[in-house]
Order: C-alpha cells, then sequence, then structure tokens
C-alpha cells in the first residue's frame, strides 16, 4: 500500500485557474488520498476479511452519501436561485448589480459541480476498498479528476509557490522644519502574522496538504488573523480618535492619522495572507501606494509644516522633537510673552530661565545623548582613520564611519532640541545652520508611486 499511504515527496495536488495569481484562491484538488477508514477496509478486504471490511466501510459509506445529499441541494438550490434571475431579467432588465449576482451564483454553481464530481469519485473508492483493490483505483481516480479540470480550464500548479519572495519597502519620512515632528510615510513590510501566516499558506499548496491537520491548521490561522485583525482595529480606531484630540499638538495628530492609515493596510494585509504570499505581496502594495498617496497629500496641502522628506541613512532614522519637548518650548514661549519681555539686543527677545527641576529633568534625559554624540564621533573618526590605512577593507569602515556620523548627527540634533525647548526657542534652533545641516544629512528624493 506504500502507492497509497501519503509518501513525503508526493506532488502538488492542486489545479487553479490561469487568471487566479495567488494559486491559491481558485485552487482545486486533483488527487485522493485515502483516509484511514478507505485504508483499513481495503486491508481486511485483502486480507480475507470481508464481514469486517463491509462493517468498517459503512461509516465512511454513510458519511459520503451524507455530504453528496446536501451537496446536491445546495446545487439544485442555486441552479434554481439562477434560473429565476435569468426570468426576472428577461421582463425588468439588468443592472450591474444583479450581474455581480449572477456571475456569484455562476462561481458557486461551478464549486459545487467540481465538489460533486469529487464526492462521487469518493464513494467509487469506497467500494473499491472494499473489494480490496484501493491500490489500483487511486491512480486510475486521480487522472479522471485531473483530466477534468483540464477540461474545465484549470493549468497545473507550479508547486513554488513557496519560493515567491515577500515584498519589502524601505520607508521615507516627512520631517516638519517648524517644530521638528516626524511622520513615517509608509510601512517597511507586512505585519509578522501575515508574512507567517502567507508563508505557511503557499506551504500547504505547494506540500499538496490535505485532511484533518490541514483543516485544524487553517482553522487556527484564521482564528488568530481574526484576532491580530480585530486589535489592529481597536488600533485604528484609537489612533483615529487621537488625531483629533485636543490634549496633542498638531505634530501629533498628524502622526495618530498616519498610524490609523497604516493600521488600515495591516488589516488588509492580514486578511490577504490567507491566501498565500503573491496575495500578501499585492495587498502589500496598495497599502504601500496609498500610504505614500496620503504622504503626497500632506506636501501639497500642509505647507504651514514645512515638511522635508528624508530617509533613513545607514540604518539611522532622521532626528525629530517629542511632543513632550514642543509641549515644553511652547510653556517657556508662552512664560516669556506672558512676562511682557521686550526685545533684546539683535532682534530677539531674552530666553525665560527654566526652573531647576526641570533643567534637571532635561539634564537627566540628554545624559545618554551626551554619550551617544561621544561615542559615535570617536568610533566614527577611528573608522575613517582605518578606511585610510588601506588593509583591503576600506568599504567596509567607510560605511561604518557614515553610520556613525549619521548617528552622531541624531543625537545632535535632539541635544540641541531640548536645550532650545528649556529657553522657549526651539522654532529658531530648527532654523539654524547646524539644525538644517544635521537634518540635510538624511536627504531623499520625494516619494513616488510604485511601478
Amino acid at each position: 500500500m506504500s502507492r497509497i499511504n501519503n509518501p513525503p515527496d508526493i506532488q502538488a495536488g492542486y489545479l487553479y485557474r490561469p487568471d487566479d495569481h495567488t494559486g491559491v484562491v481558485t485552487a482545486k484538488r486533483a488527487d485522493f488520498r485515502p483516509g484511514v477508514n478507505d485504508k483499513l477496509t481495503n486491508m481486511l478486504a485483502r486480507s480475507g476479511h470481508p464481514r469486517a471490511a463491509g462493517f468498517v466501510n459503512a461509516v465512511r459509506a454513510f458519511d459520503l452519501g451524507l455530504r453528496r445529499s446536501i451537496n446536491t441541494r445546495q446545487l439544485d438550490s442555486a441552479r434554481a436561485r439562477i434560473e429565476k434571475m435569468g426570468q426576472e431579467a428577461a421582463s425588468a432588465g439588468t443592472d450591474e448589480k444583479s450581474v455581480g449576482r449572477r456571475d456569484r451564483l455562476d462561481a458557486r454553481v461551478h464549486d459545487l459541480e467540481i465538489k460533486d464530481d469529487r464526492l462521487a469519485a469518493k464513494q467509487e473508492l469506497s467500494v473499491a476498498a472494499r473489494q480490496g483493490k484501493l491500490d489500483d483505483a487511486v491512480p486510475i481516480a486521480n487522472e479522471y479528476q485531473r483530466a477534468a479540470l483540464r477540461d474545465r480550464g484549470y493549468t497545473e500548479a507550479t508547486g513554488s509557490l513557496s519560493k515567491t519572495g515577500l515584498d519589502r519597502e524601505q520607508s521615507q519620512y516627512l520631517v516638519s522644519s517648524v517644530d521638528g515632528h516626524r511622520i513615517r510615510i509608509n510601512a517597511d513590510r507586512p505585519p509578522l502574522l501575515a508574512r507567517m501566516v502567507a508563508s505557511s499558506v503557499s506551504a500547504a499548496y505547494d506540500r499538496g496538504s490535505s485532511g484533518a491537520a490541514a483543516a485544524a491548521r487553517s482553522t487556527a490561522q484564521h482564528a488568530l488573523v481574526g484576532v491580530e485583525a480585530a486589535a489592529r482595529y481597536v488600533q485604528g480606531a484609537a489612533a483615529r480618535g487621537l488625531s483629533n484630540s485636543k490634549l496633542l499638538d498638531e505634530g501629533s495628530r498628524a502622526r495618530m492619522a498616519a498610524s490609523a492609515e497604516r493600521a488600515t493596510g495591516a488589516r488588509d494585509m492580514l486578511r490577504s495572507s490567507l491566501q498565500g504570499r503573491s496575495a500578501l505581496n499585492a495587498a502589500f502594495g496598495q497599502a504601500v501606494d496609498a500610504q505614500r498617496a496620503s504622504a503626497q497629500q500632506r506636501l501639497d496641502t500642509q505647507a504651514e509644516h514645512g515638511y522635508l522628506v528624508r530617509d533613513v541613512q545607514h540604518g539611522v532614522k532622521p532626528p525629530q522633537t517629542r511632543m513632550l519637548e514642543r509641549r515644553i518650548d511652547a510653556y517657556y514661549r508662552g512664560k516669556a510673552q506672558a512676562a511682557g519681555q521686550v526685545e533684546g539686543e539683535g532682534g530677539a527677545p531674552p530666553a525665560p530661565r527654566a526652573g531647576r527641576m526641570m533643567r534637571f529633568v532635561v539634564g537627566v534625559a540628554n545624559t545618554g545623548t551626551l554619550a551617544s554624540i561621544h561615542m559615535h564621533g570617536g568610533a566614527g573618526m577611528t573608522a575613517y582613520w582605518r578606511a585610510s590605512v588601506k588593509d583591503g577593507h576600506e568599504d567596509r569602515h567607510l560605511a561604518a564611519g557614515a553610520r556613525h556620523g549619521a548617528a552622531e548627527a541624531a543625537a545632535g540634533y535632539k541635544y540641541g532640541a531640548r536645550q532650545a525647548a528649556l529657553q522657549g526657542r526651539l522654532t529658531e534652533f530648527l532654523q539654524e545652520p547646524h539644525a538644517a545641516g544635521a537634518m540635510d544629512d538624511f536627504l531623499a528624493d520625494p516619494p513616488a508611486d510604485r511601478r
């Protein structure tokens, strides 16, 4: 019975429609893998125990008969609905919605017809098992089923769905030159769960997985995706609510609006992951396009923020200001205005002096930032010195020097922004040459449509 015992090197048992780029959505099984009941029945029949074989097989026969009866009722119902729709269309004309319903019913009838043929073939295999001829009947049933699907326009599965690479896009950022808030333009890649599920689904279709184990795995995947999608929905709803909150400043509200858009895209990707890697890539591409279009709209319509398009350089994100820093700046700027301070020498009002506690808090926060400045500065100089030695690793040393330089610039920007916020002059700091120069280290082209 080795040929029907599900050997590990069995080929994929699916055919699919040529216009189905996923290879999964329209896939139909084209082979038969006898279950425990048929195998046991076949063994008993070949061992000279026909009564025992018939007794064991009775459960299988009853199950297949019930399943085919239910399928037949569903098929007759769908055909009757199509006939009724045809009569109504002949008297009242057709509209786009009616055509869509008719197409869906046609597809359902198509699927039910294939299922009926498959159940009939399983009944024949069950009879063959009672006669001890399962070994000979399975290859014939496989060939018949495959030929029937080819006649319906199905094509052979490639068996390489799991070799489809998962797309990844490097996100750019919008950085405000007015208050320094930063918005990530698009997701870099699909959620981890979506990648795992899509890979599992594609691999299962490559293996031709079937049976109770495959059904249990599919149920678990649907449950996990449902829970994660619900969590993303809650996350998006919360971000959407915060995008209109008066408790946040404009920069934080803009960040929340972008976060809500990414949550919507993540839900679409999670749903698509149940159809394999190709479908996930398509959903990811659509999400990235939508997020980039939204970012372009911000660039075109929100000139008051002075957005700059910046990129990740050598693994370092462009610097930004936090809401706390912007709040501190607004507090001391308002304090200076309320005190009626006059313009000092050079046309700039004298900066208010922060309280001792606030200076202490900012000083503690800047401890790590100062350490980062000194560490990356020294490491960058060392890397460039090593590159000058000509030891055959110049490119690696130059790359390390550039990475440390970008990290040093980002840390310096962060330190300067905090110090400026204590004086109520964050806006002025962002316009200073050294701050603008640090931001220019992360120059990038504007986001473009994906091709």
